[in-house]
């Protein structure tokens, strides 16, 4: 319960199933010594494993922490690259060249930066709540959409050169 309060799921998943095949490994044993006569029983596997769980759970907890700050990290870092990389994007495509036929071109790109821009507010948003793998994921979302804007607009640029 430590682990999964932690944010394990998340944050350290391959560790929190490795704590839950030993409680299933626990309850296996349990029901096991449920079933022998009353004077045969031994408890001696089921307490080893319950302190195997315990001491892991802990772990577990510890690694979800650490991996959630260096998540968070690296999502601050993150928000602040992308938010620059959409305003080198905005200022490219106001550079972008005009001419016929390309006013419905821009305006698909300039939408496309909108769309980025309400990305990085959802994604600042999950950050404030804590929600960093959502926050990273809308980040790289929005990221990715600003790199297919700078590329269409530099492949028009380097068109029009030619």
């Amino acid at each position: 319960a430590a682990a999964v309060a932690a944010e394990a799921e998340t944050y350290a998943s391959a560790s929190l199933a490795s704590v839950r095949d030993l409680k299933a490994q626990l309850d296996a044993e349990l029901k096991a010594q449920a079933e022998k006569f009353a004077l045969t029983r031994s408890y001696t596997r089921a307490q080893e494993l319950a302190n195997q769980i315990k001491s892991q759970a802990e772990q577990v907890a510890a690694e979800a922490a650490a991996n959630k700050e260096a998540v968070r990290q690296e999502v601050a870092a993150m928000m602040d690259a992308v938010k620059l990389s959409l305003e080198e994007a905005r200022s490219l495509l106001a550079r972008a060249p005009r001419g016929k036929g390309s006013a419905m071109d821009l305006a698909a790109l300039q939408g496309d930066l909108d769309a980025a821009a309400s990305t990085i507010s959802e994604g600042e948003t999950a950050f404030g709540e804590g929600k960093y793998m959502d926050a990273k994921s809308k980040l790289e979302g929005a990221q990715a959409t600003i790199q297919s804007v700078k590329a269409a607009v530099e492949a028009a640029m380097q068109a029009r050169i030619r």
